[in-house]
C-alpha cells in the first residue's frame, strides 16, 4: 500500500513523475469523458436536433469569446514554472487570477455588443447570455489545472475534473428531468462551475499556497508581454473549433447544426487521446532544457507508437460509423455517421500536430505555432465557405480536417 501510495501521490524519477502524471490524466479523462457521454447523449435526446442546434449554436458564439478571458495565461503558467521554479509561483499566480477578473468584465462586455449585431432570435439570445456567464466562471476553475500541471500534481486536476464532471452529470439530468429545456441545461453548468470555483480555490490553499487578488504591475506587464503570441494563438484555435458551427448556423439551419454538434461531441470523446500532451508536457520541457537528447529519443519512441495505435482504431470507426452513430443517438439523426468520421480523422491529425505545436511552445517559439495556427484556420474558412453551402455539415467537416492538414505540415516545416 505504502508503494503504491508513492508511486501515485510522490515526485521521484522521471519515469514515476510521467507514469503518475498519465494516470491521473488517464483517470480523470475516463471519469469525465464517460459521464460527458452521458450528459451530452442525454441533452441530445431530450432537446432534439433543432433545439439542440440553437442550443450548440449559443455555446460556440460563446467560445470564441473564451480566448479574451483567457489570453494565453494557463500555457503562460506552466511555461513559466516549468523553467523557473516554483518559488514564485504564489505571487505569480495571483497576478493572472487578478488580470483573469478585469479581462472577465470587458469579455462579457464583448458578447453584449457582438450579440447584438448577431440578430440572434430571443431564446438563443438568452443561450447566449447563459452560455456567456458559464464559459467565464469556467475559465476560472480551468486555470487551477494548469498550475497542477505546472507542480506535476495531476492527482489535483483528477479531484477537479472527476468532481465537476459528477456534479454536471447530476445537475443536467435533473433539469431534464424537470423538463427545463435547454436554459435549464445551462443553469446546471453555471452552478458546477461556480461550485468547482469555490472547490478549486480552497483546495490550492490548503495544499499549495494561500491565495492573493493582488495586481503586481510588473508581473502584469511581463505576462502581458511574453503571452501575446499566445493569445493572438489561442483566439486562432478557438475560432478553429467554432468556426465551423457558427458558419454553418448562418449558412444552414439550426438542425444541420445540431447533426454537426453531435458529431463533434462523439470527437470530443475520441480526443481523450491527447491527454498525453498534459503529461508529457512539463517532462518535455526539462528535458528540452537538461537534456535534449533525451527529448529526441522520447519523441522519436512516443510518435510512432501513437500512429500504431491510432490507424486500427480509427480504421474501425470507419467501418461501423453508422452503426455507432446510431446506438448512440438512435435514427433521428442522419448523417451523424460520416460526418464523425471525418471529424475523427481531423481530430487524429491534429493529435500529432500538438508533438510539434509543443516542441514550439518549449523552445519560446510561440510566433511560429501562432502562424500554423492562423494557416490552419484561413485554410479551414476558405474550405467552409465553398463546401458548407452544397454539402452542408458534411462540407464543415471536410473544412475541419483541411485546417488540421495545413496545421501539421505548417509545424513539421518550421519546427
Amino acid at each position: 500500500m505504502h508503494k503504491i501510495k508513492n508511486l501515485l501521490l510522490t515526485n521521484t524519477s522521471t519515469k514515476q513523475i510521467l507514469f503518475k502524471n498519465t494516470f491521473w490524466l488517464m483517470a480523470g479523462e475516463v471519469i469525465a469523458k464517460g459521464l460527458l457521454f452521458i450528459v451530452t447523449i442525454s441533452i441530445v435526446r431530450s432537446l432534439g436536433a433543432e433545439m439542440y442546434g440553437k442550443y450548440a449554436s449559443a455555446v460556440a458564439f460563446t467560445a470564441m469569446f473564451g480566448v479574451l478571458v483567457d489570453f494565453g495565461l494557463g500555457t503562460m503558467l506552466v511555461q513559466e514554472l516549468s523553467h523557473s521554479g516554483k518559488a514564485g509561483a504564489p505571487k505569480l499566480f495571483s497576478s493572472i487570477l487578478s488580470l483573469k477578473l478585469v479581462l472577465a468584465a470587458l469579455t462579457f462586455l464583448a458578447i453584449i455588443i457582438a450579440s447584438a449585431f448577431a440578430h440572434f432570435p430571443p431564446d438563443v439570445l438568452r443561450l447566449v447570455y447563459l452560455s456567456g456567464i458559464y464559459m467565464l466562471v469556467q475559465s476560472f476553475v480551468l486555470i487551477f489545472p494548469a498550475l497542477f500541471q505546472a507542480y506535476e500534481s495531476m492527482q489535483f486536476s483528477f479531484l477537479v475534473r472527476s468532481g465537476s464532471n459528477i456534479l454536471l452529470c447530476v445537475f443536467v439530468l435533473l433539469a431534464l428531468r424537470f423538463q427545463l429545456s435547454a436554459p435549464g441545461v445551462l443553469y446546471a453548468y453555471i452552478s458546477t462551475a461556480v461550485l468547482m470555483l469555490i472547490f478549486t480555490l480552497i483546495l490550492v490553499k490548503k495544499r499549495l499556497f494561500s491565495l492573493h487578488f493582488k495586481i503586481d504591475k510588473s508581473m502584469i506587464k511581463h505576462l502581458l508581454q511574453q503571452s501575446w503570441p499566445l493569445f493572438l494563438g489561442n483566439v486562432c484555435a478557438t475560432l478553429y473549433i467554432s468556426i465551423d458551427t457558427t458558419m454553418l448556423s448562418f449558412m444552414k439551419s439550426y438542425k444541420d447544426v445540431g447533426i454537426y454538434q453531435s458529431s463533434y461531441m462523439i470527437l470530443y470523446g475520441f480526443q481523450t487521446i491527447n491527454l498525453l500532451h498534459g503529461a508529457l508536457f512539463p517532462r518535455m520541457a526539462e528535458l528540452y532544457k537538461n537534456n535534449r537528447s533525451g527529448l529526441r529519443k522520447l519523441l522519436l519512441t512516443i510518435i510512432p507508437l501513437s500512429l500504431i495505435i491510432l490507424v486500427p482504431i480509427v480504421s474501425f470507426i470507419g467501418i461501423f460509423r453508422n452503426q455507432i452513430a446510431h446506438l448512440i443517438y438512435g435514427s433521428r439523426f442522419v448523417g451523424v455517421g460520416d460526418t464523425m468520421f471525418i471529424l475523427i480523422i481531423g481530430g487524429s491529425i491534429g493529435h500529432f500536430s500538438l508533438y510539434f505545436s509543443n516542441l514550439l511552445l518549449i523552445k519560446k517559439r510561440q510566433i511560429i505555432g501562432l502562424f500554423a495556427v492562423l494557416f490552419g484556420l484561413f485554410v479551414n474558412v476558405i474550405a467552409n465557405y465553398f463546401l458548407i453551402s452544397s454539402f452542408s455539415y458534411i462540407g464543415a467537416s471536410i473544412g475541419y480536417v483541411s485546417g488540421y492538414i495545413a496545421v501539421l505540415l505548417f509545424c513539421i516545416l518550421y519546427r
